[in-house]
């Protein structure tokens, strides 16, 4: 297995084992109690427990933390499982990633969609499969949005970013790294009230639920075997993992 790197635009620190807790550090105008609370909600909403928070030592100028998971931990084999599911050959390595200013607005922003829809029957945030293609996955997960806008594509559903539940359909546009090694992210998406369609390759945003002009969060479709979700704006996922194989 090559050395873990970290791609780093700010401070960062490459970590070998699960970070300690640390409730009160600061990012931004919420800390990061905060962000410690609402993901555990997050998760255990979805069935999710396994994943653990990862907050860090408090060092206010450490934003990302990259940690390598054991192939003992409980983590790695939920992922393994998933990821095995749709996709032959051995996982390399899986990597756990800790933005603390990606997961603020992130939750921020599942909160205001919570808020808007009012709605405790829906299943708001779902774990899927994202490939990045030329992109270099450290411009997703070490940068000031999560799944900026400007790196859309164009596909079956419009300009928007594409999720999978099959891994399979991400590794049709996996990031190809050295040594002949693949990566796909393994993601938290808001996806909220999302709206079924076949095929709209002119959408650049949700459609309109009804005539109040509010719209769904995000929409789904079939292609390739596997439901895709799509999503339209910045922040409404979090790249958890990066699955290297």
């Amino acid at each position: 297995m090559t050395p873990n790197k970290v791609y780093d635009n700010g401070p960062s620190v490459l970590a070998t084992a699960p970070p300690t807790a640390q409730d009160q550090i600061s990012v931004g105008p919420v800390s990061l109690g905060f962000v410690k609370s609402q993901q555990q909600e997050t998760c255990q909403n979805r069935g999710l427990e396994w994943i653990s928070p990862w907050i860090i030592e408090p060092n206010p100028k450490q934003n990302l933390v990259i940690t390598s998971l054991l192939k003992t931990d409980p983590e790695y084999h939920k992922i393994e499982k998933k990821f095995k599911e749709s996709m032959k050959g051995s996982i390399i390595d899986i990597k756990k990633i800790t933005n603390h200013k990606l997961r603020v607005l992130f939750e921020s922003e599942l909160k205001e969609v919570k808020k808007v829809n009012n709605n405790a029957d829906i299943d708001y945030v779902k774990l899927l499969f994202h490939g990045t293609s030329k992109l270099d996955p450290s411009l997703v997960y070490n940068g000031d949005k999560c799944f900026m806008t400007q790196y859309a594509i164009d596909g079956f559903l419009g300009r928007g970013t594409y999720f999978s539940e099959k891994p399979s359909y991400a590794a049709n546009s996996a990031f190809h790294g050295p040594k002949s090694q693949k990566s796909v992210f393994l993601a938290e998406v808001i996806v909220g009230d999302s709206c079924s369609i076949e095929q709209d390759k002119n959408l650049k945003i949700p459609p309109e639920k009804n005539s109040s002009g509010v719209r769904y969060d995000s929409v789904n479709g079939k292609q390739s075997g596997s439901k895709v979700y799509v999503v339209y704006d910045h922040n409404k996922a979090y790249p958890t993992y990066l699955i290297i194989y």
